[in-house]
């Protein structure tokens, strides 16, 4: 029996030094029955990307944001990358692909208007005229020490080529990239809380904790969902939009609030409103990525649950647990910090903080999908016994229902 192919789309920002966000990330993996294997062929993949998984990742992207797409040699060879916008499209090569690259295809397609980018400089010498040709050079500041980066650095002050600092993890590497000169950074550093010890929680963030703990609350009963409804206008107004959007297809409009809650159900309403909560908090760059991963998260959890691919957990817990999992960075506050504030379950709490291996998972599952770590996702699928082909298309599925989800809860008062 032929096996399904599937493709993983995900993301991952790259920001300026002011941080926003300058582009984004793609990556791809073709994976197997039960585990994600190998790329055994790269031009295959890049083909099956630019068939399939480009206009899946790329959706709901803001417009003028460049997105960076590994190629191989061969991809360089065939101008597989035609088929894609040249505005838009950085070429990112691996320095352990660029031996075998032919340098005059490669300029055929940077005289086509293709950005190059070469991904994972080592200081490697012999490749002086890939370096000529190249527009930004990345260097990993989590496999480098200071000062083996500090090396790499004098040595590309001869080219052009801008500088991109991948792998940042704390603020301390992003400051040094800065100082070093570096661009544009990318790595788990944006997606982590900035803490300032000690600092006292602002007034908005308590108001905004205390309506996402009543709306966490199994408990909270449908005339508590409306009455802080009610004490959010931009929130009604915002809710009532959505339900009168053309997706509900509804013949008369909904005008009131209860209308709009009794047609809804509280779980739903629950869910969305949680949603507008944190993708209202942040306008920055940063904050609308977080918001994006955090819904993307929430409904691909969501949907493995509904499909019988989450043993033991029913489809609200694991939304919560994708909802929540960026709820430190988004509000700028300590994930034990935030637990404080919500009446989470046991189960989630010890998931969302990592003290549970099992329960954690899940986030393990979310971050190597998002980073296209191909042992973390292999290793996440296997524990959790999901079939990877199966979860390439929810995590799909997830990718198109977050951007419009995401699209209805922002909408503008």
């Amino acid at each position: 029996m032929e096996q399904q192919e599937s493709v993983f789309v995900a993301r991952q920002p790259i920001f300026d030094r002011r941080r926003n966000i300058w582009g984004y990330e793609l990556f791809f993996r073709n994976c197997g029955e039960d585990t994600c294997a190998l790329i055994t062929d790269p031009a295959a993949a890049t083909r099956a990307v630019i068939a399939d998984g480009f206009a899946i990742g790329t959706k709901g992207l803001p417009p003028g944001k460049s997105v960076c797409l590994n190629i191989c040699h061969q991809d360089v060879l065939d101008a597989s990358p035609l088929a894609l916008p040249a505005k838009t499209v950085v070429l990112e090569i691996s320095m352990t692909e660029a031996p075998r690259v032919s340098m005059a295809a490669l300029q055929e397609l940077k005289a086509k208007g293709y950005r190059i980018a070469l991904d994972g400089y080592r200081g490697e010498k012999g490749l002086d005229s890939l370096l000529r040709l190249a527009d930004t050079v990345k260097i990993s500041f989590a496999d480098h020490p200071a000062q083996e980066i500090m090396a790499m650095r004098s040595r590309l002050k001869g080219f052009s080529c801008g500088l991109a600092a991948s792998k940042v993890e704390d603020w301390e590497a992003f400051e040094g990239a800065k100082a070093l000169g570096f661009q544009y950074f990318q790595g788990m550093f944006f997606s982590a809380p900035e803490i300032v010890p000690g600092k006292k929680i602002p007034s908005e963030r308590t108001t905004r904790l205390r309506l996402l703990k009543a709306l966490a609350d199994p408990d909270t009963d449908l005339a508590e969902v409306v009455g802080i409804f009610s004490a959010d206008p931009p929130l009604t107004y915002r809710l009532l939009s959505y339900i009168n959007s053309p997706a509900f297809g509804l013949n008369t409009e909904v005008s009131s609030l209860k209308h709009a809650v009794s047609l809804l159900g509280v779980q739903p309403l629950k869910r969305w409103a949680m949603a507008a909560l944190i993708s209202d908090h942040d306008r920055t760059d940063k904050g609308s990525e977080l918001s994006w991963i955090s819904l993307h998260r929430a409904l691909f959890l969501k949907l493995l649950a509904e499909n019988g691919l989450a043993a033991g957990w029913d489809p609200d817990t694991l939304f919560l647990l994708g909802l929540f999992s960026n709820l430190d960075s988004i509000l700028g506050l300590s994930m034990a910090l935030v637990l404080e504030n919500l009446p989470l379950e046991a189960r989630l709490k010890a998931a969302l903080d990592r003290r549970d291996a099992a329960s954690a998972a899940w986030l393990d599952l979310l971050r190597g999908l998002e980073d296209g770590d191909q042992e973390a996702m292999r290793r996440s699928l296997a524990l959790l016994k999901i079939p990877a082909h199966r979860a390439a298309v929810l995590y799909m599925t997830a990718t198109r229902l977050a951007a419009e989800a995401l699209a209805e809860t922002t909408c503008s008062v």
